[in-house]
């Protein structure tokens, strides 16, 4: 049986490789409004939680961060961005 892949990571892709060719249109998506779902599928020890949170689970942040924790800090800078520029945008009185 053959099988198509859209992509084939390098074993010695970085975490950030992963996350932009993967995560960061599922990011873009869902500020356009359309949902989006990264899952990881495997067998245990493949590093799913590696390749989703990072190294020790997520529990330390840094370079080998997993997407997760990028995917959430790319959508609250984006969100930051959009709000200040709606802000620019209405004036002082547009916000609380």
């Amino acid at each position: 049986q053959a099988f198509a892949f859209d992509h084939v990571f390098h074993p010695d892709a970085t975490q950030h490789e992963v996350y932009a060719r993967c995560a960061l249109p599922l990011v873009d998506a869902v500020l356009e409004a359309r949902n989006a779902c990264i899952f990881a599928f495997g067998a245990t020890g493949a590093g799913k939680t590696f390749s989703m949170l990072g190294p020790e689970g997520g529990r330390r942040r840094g370079a080998q961060d997993g997407i997760l924790p990028r995917v959430a800090a790319e959508l609250f800078r984006r969100i930051a961005h959009l709000e200040e520029g709606a802000r620019q945008a209405l004036g002082s009185g547009g916000f609380s």
